[in-house]
Order: structure tokens, then sequence, then C-alpha cells
């Protein structure tokens, strides 16, 4: 796995709990 792959991945995860 590459380290730019985990670091958007965990940024949508951050969006994505804003969002709810």
């Amino acid at each position: 796995m590459n380290r730019e792959c985990l670091d958007w991945l965990r940024a949508v995860r951050g969006a994505r709990e804003k969002m709810a």
C-alpha cells in the first residue's frame, strides 16, 4: 500500500465523519 493512498483515504474518512 502506498503512503499517498492511505493519506487521501484518511482525508476522505475525516470528511465523511464531518459531513455525517
